[in-house]
């Protein structure tokens, strides 16, 4: 499989997710015109609900909240494995990254 195959394949299939064996978080974060304030969940292991405490937002907003959590997460984490480099060096030397 080509690494456009590859690509295509996984936009037209995106991830999902199964089981979660932790969850938390409590983080401000700020919405213009919306407003500000505190988010939290928890995982309650034993019966695997997920609590949120929302201050009562709809969940469509929490939803963006959210969002905007994986992101920044996903833009500022240190990575245990830059697969973004490793990918760029076998270009460089012309070969098909593991994706």
């Amino acid at each position: 499989m080509t690494r456009e195959e590859r690509y295509a394949l996984m936009d037209a299939n995106p991830p999902e997710i199964d089981e979660i064996f932790y969850a938390g978080a409590y983080f401000n974060w700020g919405w213009k015109g919306c407003g500000f304030g505190q988010l939290s969940f928890d995982l309650n292991r034993e019966t695997g609900e997920i609590l949120c405490m929302n201050e009562c937002m709809s969940r469509e907003s929490v939803r963006k909240i959210l969002i905007a959590f994986a992101n920044k997460i996903a833009d500022q984490c240190v990575m245990d494995c830059d697969r973004d480099a490793e990918i760029a060096a076998m270009e460089a030397s012309q070969g098909e990254p593991n994706v």
